[in-house]
């Protein structure tokens, strides 16, 4: 569908498609607007000329705003500014090809040349402060191409006078009115003047940004990870560069477009406070909401459906009930009740009793005596009081949801859980003081909160909107199920990758080679924290030759899951290795860029040897060819935990490696 105005470029390019692709496969659409007197010569013009090349012709005449636009949008007293005129104009015509392109599963080309991209990329310098401003026309942007953007306006004319094609002129394109035609006739020229290559400078320069915009986009994407939201924290660690390229992002997608200017306010997105809710009205219908240190963008324009409060369900003792997108579970089990080994040890007891305490109170542990035949389950309401485990007193839910970071949005999906007029649970927040477990306990009921479990659907059945819906459902569910939900440590443990026997044998060996190979050397053992540091510590017991040891921290700017190779060090050493043999002690080594990061930097110190002792490594992952001297095991692309390797900070001391459950 080529948009053929009838000048000289929609000519030279309606000739082209008809010569490469052929007559049955190009479609002309000429758009009459009406706005000027010989609006109707040109529309007749373009039939002739369609006609003359075998070529099917549409037109489109598209309705003319109630009252004038004006050129540059200024407001007219008592009304609201509609856009301007060549706005209208561009959506009509971009708007009627779109529809004949769909209905026909093709795409729509436009004239747009060099010498046009030249004068965009101008007017979008002076016009709008961004990055983007200066990457011009894209070749392709969906349905769009631009096959002219590398030839020039007078190539185009040289192409239509040798072909004997005739163009229309349009005498509005020589009004100083509008904004690109000053830049046409006056600016352009002017730069030209001051250097013959002006044009071709100025489009070099959007191609090499263009390039380089690729690699940002990349490494906001690993940022990101495909999440809609950040935390504040974590943006505030990046480089502003980077934090700016971040909010920018996540603004435009939360605009369903762009959101000029969102960036250049980050410095105001990371001042928001970190404790409760904050928001920023940053303009173009976009905020920025951070709920407890969490930071999301949203459109105001896009009125937001209520949150669904599931209706109450009773649940009997034992037993289980669908709750919304949930199950609520209830197992009767026997109360462990140990007691310190010795008087003296009676501060310790109590500190592993407030342990198990804690993990009762997230995992819904209560005395089965104290509770009915039949519990309720709902959703909390406004005025709901407890009184929670070790607090003393009773406390309202929201001050409760507030001290356990619960987002507003996500409370009414909480479960409450009640027996006669009194909570005993709110999941993954509080259990009531009077239904704890005691020494007197003879029974507990454990409350548990996961998501809903469906049946799998036919495979050879074509997925339908409600299968997406219901997808994104059970995608919310299981995120509020890690959250909020009863599921212990063990639930988030997967498969045992290498057990804590093989571990302590592989690390023995790997101590006997090392103390073989630096025998009378010079040994620096660097430890990459945080974890490395039990791999290490067992390390350096099992060697036989003096070492001394030191730590270096690093951050790299990428996901929770993946390094983009971009690092900045937290922590440098503080011993000087150069002359020395230096070995890196890592937990892992998956994509190798961050530990090519540390061999370029170690290696600029001038060390007598570097080399790499690596417990594990994940090949599939990797990105970059890096000799790993000492390799202990290697594992498949899963997210691994303990000895040293965390998950969120936690599982560190894990005496296994094991995946986490996905």
């Amino acid at each position: 569908m080529v948009l053929y105005s009838g000048g000289r470029d929609s000519t030279c390019l309606l000739d082209l498609a008809v010569t490469i692709a052929g007559r049955g496969a190009v479609r002309a659409l000429h758009v009459n607007y009406g706005l000027r007197d010989d609006a109707d010569a040109d529309e007749r013009h373009c039939a002739e000329c369609c006609e003359r090349l075998g070529v099917a012709f549409s037109v489109s005449r598209p309705r003319r705003p109630e009252r004038p636009l004006a050129p540059a949008a200024k407001p007219v007293a008592g009304k609201p500014v509609a856009g301007n005129l060549q706005a209208w104009a561009r959506d009509a015509r971009y708007g009627a090809a779109a529809g004949l392109a769909l209905a026909r599963g093709g795409d729509v080309a436009a004239g747009h040349t060099a010498t046009d991209q030249a004068e965009t990329i101008l007017y979008r310098l002076a016009s709008s402060p961004s990055r983007r401003a200066l990457l011009g026309m894209r070749p392709r942007e969906g349905l769009l191409v631009r096959p002219l953007l590398t030839f020039t306006r007078e190539q185009t004319a040289e192409h239509c006078e040798r072909r004997g094609l005739g163009w229309r002129e349009d005498d509005s394109n020589e009004s100083g009115v509008f904004a690109r035609n000053r830049i046409r006739s006056g600016l352009l020229p002017a730069l030209v003047a001051i250097h013959p290559g002006a044009q071709a400078n100025v489009l070099a320069l959007a191609d090499l940004l263009r390039d380089e915009s690729e690699v940002l986009d990349a490494l906001v994407d690993e940022v990101l990870a495909e999440a809609k939201e950040i935390e504040l924290l974590r943006l505030r660690e990046l480089p502003h560069a980077v934090s700016r390229l971040v909010v920018q992002r996540l603004a435009d997608e939360a605009a369903g477009g762009l959101a000029p200017g969102a960036g250049r306010r980050a410095h105001e997105v990371l001042a928001l406070r970190t404790r409760g809710t904050a928001a920023l009205d940053l303009g173009n219908g976009v905020r920025a909401l951070a709920e407890y240190g969490r930071l999301r963008f949203e459109s105001r324009d896009i009125v937001s459906e209520p949150a669904f409060v599931p209706a109450p369900v009773s649940l009997r003792i034992p037993g289980a009930v669908q709750f919304g997108e949930q199950e609520v579970r209830c197992e009767l089990g026997q109360p462990a009740h140990p007691q310190p080994a010795h008087p003296d040890d009676a501060r310790a007891g109590h500190a592993r009793q407030r342990e198990r305490e804690r993990r009762w109170e997230e995992a819904g542990v209560l005395d089965r005596d104290a509770l009915g035949t039949e519990l309720i389950v709902r959703s909390w309401r406004s005025g709901d009081r407890m009184a929670p485990l070790g607090l003393g007193g009773s406390k309202s839910l929201q001050d409760l949801f507030s001290a356990r970071r619960v987002p507003r949005r996500e409370r009414g999906g909480v479960p409450v859980v009640q027996s006669g007029q009194e909570i005993v649970w709110v999941a993954g927040v509080a259990i009531s003081d009077r239904f704890k477990v005691t020494a007197a306990t003879r029974q507990t009921a454990r409350l548990t909160v996961s998501a809903r479990r469906r049946p799998k659907p036919d495979r050879a059945a074509a997925a339908s909107p409600s299968d997406e819906a219901h997808a994104a459902r059970e995608k919310i569910a299981r995120q509020r199920d890690i959250k909020y939900s009863a599921v212990t440590d063990e639930d988030a443990i997967g498969d045992i990758l290498v057990p804590a026997e093989d571990l302590a044998r592989r690390v023995h060996e790997l101590a006997a080679e090392i103390s073989s190979d630096y025998a009378g050397k010079d040994l620096v053992l660097i430890g990459v924290l945080k974890g490395a540091v039990f791999f290490l510590s067992d390390l350096m017991r099992d060697l036989a030759i003096p070492c001394e040891v030191d730590f270096m921290a690093v951050a790299s700017y990428g996901s929770a899951t993946k390094s983009s190779g971009v690092v900045r060090i937290l922590k440098d050493l503080d011993a000087v290795i150069e002359g020395r043999d230096v070995l890196i002690v890592e937990d892992i080594v998956d994509s190798g860029l961050t530990l090519q990061y540390l061999l370029r930097n170690l290696g600029a110190r001038d060390p007598r040897s570097l080399e790499v002792c690596a417990l594990l490594i994940k090949p599939e992952r990797r990105k970059v060819d890096l000799h790993t001297r000492y390799v202990g095991f290697e594992i498949p692309d899963r997210f691994a935990i303990g000895y040293g390797l965390d998950h969120a900070e936690r599982y560190r001391n894990l005496p296994y490696v094991a995946a986490l459950r996905e």
